[in-house]
């Protein structure tokens, strides 16, 4: 058989092979706080940490463990907290949605709020204002960009900080304690879903055509095989080593390909082989 028709062959079974790559999947986490940030102004009630009085998962545990502020005339009570991590897994991130269970311990406050800010203190813009009320309330807004207004990415969500604040104006009548008893965010994202990864599955197309070209060229005594075997291992070494960092794709692959080349070429030379 002519080297060129075993070459179209090698190449039709690499494309024949059944597209197992992974396909985008839509999912929506909820990241609560994980902990507190520094000055914390609002009082904890039924929990050590303030983050672990506004963490519920389900996000309402019906006063079990709380936050109160009562600031002075006029003035604000704010405590931040870190948030929880995306997985490492996200391809694209769609959304944020900050949310707030939230009352006033009395009639007549002038309310609180929830904002987030990036890691860099870049602030959100459009403030969760809480209307006055002593029956808890869910208050949530949809970020749909972060807040300098750049599409969202997963190190800008893993960088965020949220706030909760209580405000007193200073006009009458005087404030009452705000309470939150649950804050968070729940952020809509794209994963892979399916076997392979994109990356996954070139590596996977370039091994079986290094693994196909090397077969036909041993047992089938085409030493061009063997060459073109070698010269597709040192990039499949290159491939592998960046997508996974092992060290070992490196050494094997730039070991082998280089010695197949060399192997193929002098039997190409000295004519061995059909």
């Amino acid at each position: 058989m002519r080297w060129w028709l075993l070459l179209l062959l090698v190449v039709g079974i690499a494309l024949s092979m059944p597209d197992v790559r992974a396909e985008p999947v839509a999912v929506v986490r909820m990241l609560l706080p994980s902990a507190d940030e520094a000055s914390p102004g609002w009082t904890a009630s039924g929990c050590v940490s303030q983050y672990d009085c506004v963490n519920d998962n389900p996000p309402h545990d019906v006063d079990a463990s709380y936050l109160t502020a009562n600031p002075t005339t006029p003035g604000t009570l704010l405590s931040s907290f870190q948030v929880e991590n995306l997985p490492n897994d996200v391809l694209s991130v769609e959304s944020v949605t900050l949310y707030m269970w939230v009352r006033l311990e009395a009639p007549g406050s002038d309310g609180s709020s929830a904002y987030l800010t990036l890691e860099d203190g870049t602030a959100c813009v459009g403030i969760v204002e809480i209307p006055p009320g002593t029956s808890y309330t869910n208050t949530t807004l949809i970020l749909p960009v972060d807040c300098a207004t750049n599409t969202w990415t997963s190190d800008a969500v893993n960088g965020l900080r949220l706030t909760v604040a209580c405000v007193d104006d200073g006009n009458p009548p005087a404030e009452q304690n705000c309470r939150t008893t649950a804050a968070g965010i729940v952020v809509a994202y794209t994963t892979t879903g399916g076997t392979f990864t994109e990356t996954e599955w070139d590596l996977r197309i370039g091994f079986t055509v290094f693994a196909l070209l090397l077969i036909v060229g041993v047992f089938g005594r085409q030493p061009v095989f063997v060459l073109l075997a070698g010269i597709v291992g040192v990039f499949l070494a290159f491939a592998a080593f960046l997508a996974t960092g092992q060290e070992w794709a490196l050494v094997l692959f730039i070991a082998l390909g280089p010695l197949l080349m060399l192997v193929g070429a002098v039997e190409i030379m000295t004519g061995d082989g059909d």
